[in-house]
């Protein structure tokens, strides 16, 4: 491609050289499509203004041509595409060039589509969709009106119209299968077994997806299985089928490590592991999730991982694992601890995994003086949408009560109470200060940035229920000092 490239270039500028116009447009059009082609976006929409100039005082329909161009290289620019756009669909109108304005409609409808510009994008690009599928019909071109239906129902699918963008996908798998050069019949039974899917018709949508994956396996496609295989694996699990379903998965794993499709990879790690975990592979899954960790570094998706780690130790029965696998979740999933239903619900996942375990008995209350304090700070609609926390939390209590005052017995008798006192104030800081400072070996004499203090205070607050005055903030400069500070204030409520 390349050679052609360079060949063409030395045409052009002989052409060029000798002042023969028309000729040099013809090799500058031959240049833009090769530019386009080998994926040279920068270089083929170059060299398309410089067409663009050659013709503007030109042949009408050739400008047309070239704006449709320029609206297709100018993909990644939604006001520059559109604006080609929507100036080849008006020159293609004039003339009266329904082949072309159809070709038109279908781009700007796809761009419309992918753009996050226009809140109403999905209605807008449906039109042109829906026109383009029009122009194509009147000029019995099969396939480019079986794309448009594709469109068409991947915005209806878009605005939960799950009926009606079945239909029209049911019609566009009819054309394609049945008229000569219709094509894209495995996209189009793809997008009806995701419909089946959503609707939850899955016996439907396998057989659908089963020979979308037949047909891309034939042309010898790769780069188009691994979404068509994803949807697959997830039809499968959602069929209990999680033999099939796993081996969907690692075949659509292996695809996109090829690729070097980190994102993807890191999706359908995600997939495995939750199969694995439900087939009861727990050691199996906890691999593949600690795999999901690494590759997917958002503070959301760390929260969920974490979940669903610790939702797999707790199956093997590892109780110390989990708990650090509910404190990472409740910690990645809002720095400010905005009150909503899903930190109630990890918190109060982190509160009953601590009662399970003396060792962190003494942490239940707290934790679950939290969760009463979330809840009643929440509005009353969210309320509605989620359980009453306050009765859970109360139920909790009450059953970890009497061994926390047993607990609390035992310490007072053995006349240990100051030192336990102590040493937990002291532990628990240390703790909290190397979770929020991602520290390690983190010491008394560790000098702290105000951001960090101020993480601190908040997580101690919440830790012993104390509330620190505003002399007391601006005394506290290493862990020692908020150590000291922590303690004087757990002397005077008497917390111990």
């Amino acid at each position: 491609m390349n050679r052609e490239i360079s060949n063409t270039v030395m045409l052009l500028r002989l052409a060029e050289s000798k002042g023969d116009k028309e000729k040099a447009a013809e090799y500058r059009e031959t240049l833009t499509d090769l530019y386009f082609k080998t994926g040279d976006k920068k270089s083929a929409l170059a060299s398309t203004f410089r067409l663009l100039e050659m013709h503007k005082n030109g042949d009408k329909k050739k400008f047309a041509e070239i704006c449709l161009k320029m609206g297709q290289i100018f993909s990644e620019s939604y006001y520059g595409a559109s604006l080609y756009l929507n100036k080849a669909i008006k020159l293609f109108n004039e003339l009266d060039d329904k082949a072309n304005c159809a070709v038109a409609e279908y781009c700007l409808g796809m761009l419309i589509f992918s753009t996050d510009i226009d809140k109403n994008k999905y209605e807008k690009a449906f039109k042109h969709f829906e026109k383009s599928a029009e122009l194509f019909h009147s000029q019995k071109n099969t396939r480019g009106l079986s794309l448009s239906l594709i469109g068409q129902a991947k915005c209806l699918c878009e605005e939960n119209d799950y009926p009606n963008s079945e239909k029209i996908l049911e019609i566009a798998v009819d054309i394609s299968r049945n008229i000569d050069g219709a094509g894209y019949l495995d996209e189009a039974l793809y997008y009806l077994a995701q419909i089946y899917h959503l609707e939850e018709k899955d016996f439907k949508a396998q057989k659908q997806i089963e020979e979308a994956i037949e047909i891309v396996r034939q042309i010898g496609e790769t780069e188009l299985l691994p979404m068509k295989l994803k949807l697959y694996g997830e039809i499968l699990l959602s069929l209990e089928k999680y033999e099939e379903a796993t081996t969907a998965f690692k075949e659509c794993e292996n695809i996109k490590r090829k690729q070097g499709d980190l994102d993807g990879i890191s999706e359908v790690i995600h997939l495995i592991a939750y199969t694995l975990y439900k087939k009861g592979e727990y050691e199996n899954a906890i691999l593949y999730f600690q795999e999901e960790l690494i590759q997917n570094k958002s503070q959301t998706a760390q929260s969920s991982i974490y979940h669903n780690l610790a939702l797999t130790y707790e199956k093997l029965g590892y109780i110390k694992e989990a708990v650090f696998c509910y404190e990472q979740q409740v910690k990645y999933m809002h720095p400010d601890y905005t009150p909503n239903t899903d930190l109630l619900e990890a918190f109060y996942d982190l509160a009953v995994a601590y009662s399970i375990s003396d060792s962190t008995l003494e942490r239940v209350e707290s934790t679950c003086a939290t969760i009463l304090s979330f809840y009643n700070d929440l509005e009353e609609e969210d309320k509605e949408e989620c359980p009453d926390y306050n009765e859970m939390t109360e139920k909790l209590l009450s059953k970890i009560r009497p061994r926390l005052n047993k607990l609390d017995n035992n310490i007072q008798d053995t006349g240990l109470k100051d030192v336990f006192t102590s040493e937990y104030v002291k532990k628990a800081i240390l703790t909290l200060a190397a979770e929020i400072t991602g520290q390690k070996g983190i010491n008394t004499e560790t000098e702290l940035e105000e951001s960090e203090i101020i993480c601190l205070i908040i997580a101690t607050e919440k830790e012993f229920d104390i509330t620190f005055e505003n002399d007391d903030m601006e005394n506290i400069k290493t862990i020692d000092d908020l150590i000291k500070i922590t303690r004087k204030n757990i002397k005077k409520i008497k917390t111990f």
